[in-house]
């Protein structure tokens, strides 16, 4: 399957943890230290596949990553759910990708002789945050999924399919927490997925977090404003003095936002950013954009930076 990202907080979220180095973070903030001493943190090779299918692609975001475990191949899949309403089945599902990633190994070594006779190791991570605070509930076994009273479950015992993930309930960690992780960039992405989505006051989350700011790069930088930029309600004047306290950098990607705005500022684009900001659009403002020339679509562009409704945008 491709990998070709379907809303911002996939975008986002694939963009950071595609990095090896605040992939290995991740990865060393959840696992135990018995099973990092057999991981290869070193070598983690992202694979460009995803295997969350189109339709699930605006709750669900994938990334896999090829290493070796105790000298062996192996694989550590990622799987995030960003949305506040959880999703009961997910042990099958990550069991379902788990299918499609042997499927694929297989495919990859066909030719292989002598052939293959034994499947790579993979190890499932979800990682769970959402807007809304709510802390995981659903079974994270493929054995705790099935319809079956407690007494058949006695019966069967060892017979029933197992397949356990591993998971990381971001919203039961507290922002205190969630920056004990690093590099810089694993903590952003976490507490912005967590806190950006529709906030009005970012100005107040990131004030509190200008140290971490201070150690992400230009291009990260970028990545955070964009993001902040199409699902938060802060106004960028309101964000401005936050940005300037941090430095050269950070006034920088501000400038490159905007530029690529400017740049990209075509209807689409900007239609698909007002929708994600500001929910359905009206036919007015549909026929607003669409209509707009080159020069409009500019102007429109500055202004969707800095608006707080969609008025801020289309108005004449």
């Amino acid at each position: 399957m491709g990998e070709k990202p379907s809303n911002p907080h996939d975008a986002y979220f694939r963009a950071e943890l595609s990095d090896p180095e605040v992939a290995a973070g991740q990865v060393r903030a959840v696992l135990s230290a018995e099973m990092l001493e057999q991981l290869d943190l070193t070598v983690l090779d992202r694979q460009s596949v995803s295997f969350v299918p189109a339709e699930l692609r605006s709750r669900y975001s994938d990334i896999l990553f090829r290493t070796r475990f105790a000298a062996r191949d192996a694989f550590v899949y990622l799987l995030i759910e960003h949305q506040s309403s959880q999703d009961p089945l997910m042990a099958f599902r990550i069991t379902e990708y788990l299918v499609a990633i042997w499927n694929r190994y297989l495919e990859d070594h066909k030719k292989d002789r002598p052939p293959v006779t034994r499947l790579p190791l993979v190890i499932p991570m979800v990682v769970h945050v959402s807007a809304d605070g709510a802390r995981w509930t659903e079974p994270v076994d493929l054995g705790d999924v099935l319809d079956i009273d407690p007494d058949v479950r006695d019966l069967l015992g060892d017979h029933l399919p197992r397949m356990r993930f591993l998971l990381d309930d971001v919203n039961a960690l507290d922002v205190q927490q969630l920056l004990q992780r690093k590099p810089a960039a694993l903590s952003m992405v976490l507490v912005m997925l967590r806190n950006a989505p529709r906030h009005t006051h970012l100005d107040q989350v990131l004030s509190l977090l200008e140290e971490l700011l201070r150690d992400l790069t230009s291009d990260q930088l970028s990545r955070l404003l964009a993001y902040i930029f199409t699902v938060g309600r802060t106004d960028a004047d309101t964000l401005q003095p936050v940005f300037e306290r941090i430095g050269p950098s950070a006034k920088e990607a501000m400038m490159t936002i905007a530029d690529d705005l400017r740049a990209e500022g075509g209807a689409n684009l900007l239609i698909d950013q007002l929708s994600v900001k500001f929910g359905p659009l009206s036919e007015r403002v549909l026929r607003r954009v669409r209509g707009a020339d080159a020069a409009t679509l500019r102007d429109l562009s500055r202004r969707f930076i800095f608006a707080t409704s969609i008025d801020d945008v289309v108005a004449e």
